[in-house]
């Protein structure tokens, strides 16, 4: 077997089965499937630029992601292959199996198709290399396999996937050509030219875009009198003069959401652009991405990211985190690993290293290495509210939205005063987005009944969908409005007597100590208890806005997490990430599902430390600060009992009991009212039938409700497509079949 070959193998049954192993819908069946797909896609690469008929043979049969799946394809067959590309300009389908899988990320709310496309692009790309390089027309064409993966991902809005993978950045500009084979099953072999959309900006193109960004006047000054020094040195240079020896890695400090990670993209181009760098691209990783668990590995483990960014800017985000503070000297090695490659490697690499003014300020005092490396520092401000609200308008173009004058002025307003009030918790542009995000949810919302919305319709953003964001409107929620929602929950009737019970309490106290008298301590923090889908998260979002109607917290929001919120990889990092989240959830509650997840076994179990933070939070803000910790019931008593300082803050319980079948039944007519969709008489009692005999708790309980729902109304989809003409209320009907149909596929 070939070099290739071996790495072929080696790298494609990776990249499978490190999708497989996460996949919660994995199935035997699928990685014949992908197998099946994927060897479509080589055929179709290879057979494009002519490569050679047993050269093609070797690749395919080395396409396998289990070995007990592994198939031996001859030439004949191949060939036969082949020959079929050949005779037409085929375009390849995004496969059935996909589809399946985007279908039920969009029931979950989970993004696994989008994970494997990406993970599918890396191996396309394996395939380009089988001639030692990819040109600028098979990173088009991969571009375009893993673009219709994504559209199709797009379509059914699968939650974003941060791929950091740069197909463009794969192309070798000068590479040296192997050996030419003849294209023997195609009539002629397409010219490798770069199509224009992959030639690179000009310099003057990503200055501008740099200066078009909104803000961040000060850090736009500094690139602006970095690219003019170097431009004068490389004038100098050219004329035989002498050059200043001087470092282009660059310290970038600043809040969260200041922009860093663009600025340091655009800095990437411009590097390129400017003959400092060779590919202008940006590899981003963080403490968890350089260090490893154990001497000895961390410098491997940093040295691969570092190969990755050869060529183009690595980018070292919260870059304070690799200093040591147990004495273990993992992130140490980190930092000596990446000073000796920018010593080696300085004529091709940047390094820009980013965070808070004041830690990365200390990190870089904390070594003479850095010290003398890193001596350019950028700072990025705040945005003012102005800015905040140019951000916001901004998002609105991108996406085909328009506020009107009313809405305009709340939200003008409503910046201004996160700006104003601004904490730990602030994010700048990511919490212009984030509002931006819930407006356009709330818009949708109010339009969701119009039958036939205009243009003007869907696009428009009024006063309705921004004035629950103002001061005031939050106030106006009283108790009696946040109570109000109980009688519409359906089920849940003991949770509804808890709450009643917690209510009466609160009061009581604040009649008291309304009266000058003494009030006991009471921990406001709470234990859910109960099987997924009986609506714990639903309720503690209650929860956070009844605290808020009762005065107890400022602001009254969720925030969700569970372990890997939570947790890091190696000791000191996780209680970062830990108070990350706690800030983030400060004058609101914090839910962590799953809480006893945190109870990790073994030394190097890191959940303690996650427990440690989050007692120490409760106890320093429990004026502003409220957890509620959910999960299995026994599982999450033990959890309680098993640390003293658990035991004595989480005192309150809450059960969730399962759904009765009869609250299934309504849980999904419900979601056919909410629809508008309507149910016959039978349909209705096949639905009743089956929630009688089936495990409630095994289903999910409302979760499986609203499956069930999504498959019904596929299938009663399919029926109405097969109809040559259908009226209004065929196309809101729900029948018997519907639901037949949809349960006898099942999981499928």
């Amino acid at each position: 077997m070939s070099k290739y070959n071996q790495e072929l193998h080696s790298n494609y049954q990776k990249a499978i089965q490190a999708f497989l192993n996460v996949y919660p819908g994995k199935t035997d069946k699928m990685s014949v499937l992908i197998d099946s797909y994927c060897r479509t896609c080589a055929l179709y690469l290879w057979n494009t630029f002519g490569v050679d008929l047993s050269v093609c043979t070797d690749g395919i049969n080395e396409l396998y992601a289990e070995d007990k799946h592994k198939r031996a394809y001859t030439t004949t067959q191949v060939a036969s292959a082949l020959n079929k590309l050949a005779q037409k300009q085929y375009t390849l389908p995004v496969p059935e199996f996909f589809e399946n899988i985007v279908a039920q990320d969009r029931i979950d709310g989970t993004n696994y198709s989008r994970k494997l496309a990406s993970c599918l692009s890396l191996v396309f790309i394996s395939f380009a290399l089988i001639d030692g390089n990819v040109t600028a027309e098979e990173a088009k064409m991969i571009t375009k396999l893993q673009s219709d993966l994504v559209a199709c991902c797009d379509k059914s809005k699968i939650t974003a996937y941060a791929d950091t993978i740069d197909i463009a950045g794969f192309v070798d500009s000068d590479p040296v050509k192997p050996a030419a084979v003849a294209p023997v099953y195609k009539q002629s072999a397409p010219q490798k030219k770069a199509p224009a959309d992959t030639k690179p900006k000009k310099q003057a193109d990503s200055m501008a875009e740099l200066n078009k960004l909104i803000g961040l006047s000060a850090a736009k000054q500094s690139i602006n009198e970095l690219r003019d020094f170097a431009k004068i040195q490389q004038a100098r240079k050219n004329r035989g003069l002498p050059v200043s020896d001087i470092s282009y890695h660059l310290v970038f400090t600043g809040n969260p959401g200041t922009g860093k990670t663009t600025v340091a993209r655009l800095v990437a181009q411009i590097y390129k652009e400017l003959g400092l760098v060779s590919k202008g691209h940006l590899v981003e990783a963080s403490a968890k991405d350089l260090v490893a668990g154990y001497v000895g590995q961390t410098a491997i483990k940093t040295g691969e990211v570092i190969n990755e960014a050869l060529g183009g800017v690595l980018f070292i985000d919260e870059a304070y985190a690799l200093v040591d503070t147990n004495g273990q000297g993992y992130g140490q090695e980190a930092i000596d690993t990446i000073l000796k490659e920018m010593e080696d490697h300085r004529d091709d690499l940047a390094v820009i290293v980013a965070g808070y003014s004041e830690p990365m300020e200390e990190f870089i005092r904390s070594n003479p290495g850095l010290k003398s490396r890193f001596n350019r520092f950028v700072h990025f401000d705040d945005f003012a509210p102005e800015e905040l609200f140019e951000i916001f308008q901004s998002l609105c173009k991108k996406n085909a939205y328009t506020t009107d004058e009313k809405a305009a002025e709340i939200i003008k307003e409503h910046l201004a005063a996160l700006s104003k009030s601004a904490g730990d918790d602030f994010a700048n542009a990511r919490t212009v987005r984030n509002f931006f995000e819930t407006v356009i949810a709330k818009q949708a919302t109010r339009i969701s009944g119009e039958k036939d919305p205009s243009t003007e319709l869907l696009s428009t953003i009024t006063e309705a969908d921004v004035t629950w964001c103002t001061d005031a409107d939050s106030k106006a929620e009283s108790l009696e409005d946040v109570l109000s929602e109980l009688t519409s929950w359906i089920g849940l009737e003991m949770v509804k007597e808890e709450i009643a019970d917690l209510i009466h309490v609160v009061e009581h106290q604040q009649r008291r100590k309304a009266q000058g008298l003494r009030i006991p301590s009471m921990s406001l923090h709470l234990v859910f208890m109960g099987n997924p889908g009986t609506g714990k998260t639903t309720v503690a979002r209650y929860i956070a806005r009844l605290y808020k109607s009762l005065g107890l917290l400022s602001k009254g929001h969720l925030v969700e997490t569970d372990r890997s919120g939570l947790v890091a990889g190696y000791v000191g990092q996780t209680a970062i990430k830990t108070q990350d989240i706690i800030n983030e959830a400060m004058g609101g509650v914090l839910f962590i599902d799953e809480a006893y997840t945190l109870n990790g076994s073994g030394s190097n179990d890191y959940g303690q430390e996650a427990i440690d933070t989050l007692l120490k939070a409760m106890e320093d803000k429990r004026d502003d600060f409220v957890v509620i910790v959910a999960g299995y019931p026994e599982l999450m008593d033990n959890f309680v009992h098993s640390n003293p300082g658990l035991e004595s803050r989480f005192n309150r319980y809450i059960h969730f009991e399962d759904y009765s079948a009869d609250e299934m039944l309504r849980i999904f007519k419900m979601s056919c009212d909410k629809n508008q969709y309507v149910l016959t008489e039978a349909a209705e009692t096949a639905v009743k039938d089956y929630f009688a005999t089936v495990s409630i708790s095994t289903i999910a309980n409302g979760r499986g409700a609203r499956n069930l729902f999504e498959k019904v109304v596929t299938q009663q989809a399919k029926r109405i497509a097969s109809m040559s003409e259908s009226h209004a209320d065929e196309l809101s009907t729900i029948t018997e079949d519907d639901i037949k149909h949809a349960l006898a596929r099942g999981d499928k």
